[in-house]
């Protein structure tokens, strides 16, 4: 996480959703990057810079004991849940199978996974590369 980037995401383009990590970079800031000491100073740095979600396990193996231990605000924690729910209930993720409401249920991996959806995703890659 970044806390200036995100605060343009957030404040100056309203941006509502959650943020998450790359490949347990939260891990890295710990582990290979030597930034901070422990997992739970990694979590700390992850929440207070604005990361939701933690794409690898730092989240899940430390952030109880950075709880407990005063190292992590549990605002912060709570901030970072309440981003990821809210965004996983406005989708439906949350309503009961086949709900009419959630217009993702009938979605099934066969359509989600079909060969003009990988085009159309190698398609907005190729156009996204950045060197």
């Amino acid at each position: 996480g970044n806390k200036e980037l995100t605060k343009i995401l957030r404040e100056d383009f309203g941006f509502t959703g959650y943020i998450t990590s790359d490949s347990d970079s939260c891990g890295d800031i710990w582990k290979s990057h030597h930034y901070v000491q422990t997992g739970e100073e990694a979590v700390r740095e992850c929440l207070v810079s604005g990361t939701d979600i933690d794409s690898g396990s730092t989240y899940g193996q430390y952030l109880e004991s950075a709880m407990s231990k005063g190292i992590v605000n549990k605002s912060f924690a709570a901030t970072a849940l309440h981003n990821s729910y809210r965004t996983r209930f406005q989708l439906g993720l949350f309503d009961f199978e086949g709900s009419k409401q959630s217009k993702y249920a009938s979605i099934t991996k066969e359509v989600v996974g079909s060969a003009a959806h990988q085009q159309k995703s190698l398609d907005i890659a190729r156009q996204a590369m950045v060197l």
